[in-house]
């Protein structure tokens, strides 16, 4: 008889969301630089990606990333903004970024 031993707590649940080296991960950030038209349409103003404070990725149909990240704006003003961005290779959507909101 086996005993099954639960998955650790850095392995995350399968198909969960998972923390994930976003400072270093090149694809990732390529993806925010290339979609900031689209983040800036969503918020409205001309933001520049200043800092990605948290981001959990989950495999889905492509990878969906929740991130939450500082933006700052042409007159240095800082703001947070949590949004979800999808990622399909396979397909090439116009807008990738969705349910975005201003974080406090």
């Amino acid at each position: 008889m086996s005993s099954a031993n639960p998955p650790s707590s850095d392995q995350g649940i399968p198909g969960g969301h998972k923390h994930f080296a976003h400072e270093s991960n090149e694809t990732f950030l390529a993806l925010i630089e290339e979609q900031r038209e689209n983040i800036n349409n969503l918020v409205g103003g001309n933001l520049k990606l200043k800092k990605v404070v948290h981001a959990t990725k989950q495999v889905v149909a492509g990878i969906l990333y929740h991130v939450t990240a500082d933006f700052e704006d042409d007159n240095s003003q800082s703001a947070k903004f949590s949004f979800k961005l999808i990622d399909r290779p396979w397909d090439q959507p116009q807008e990738r970024v969705f349910d975005h909101q201003r974080v406090e």
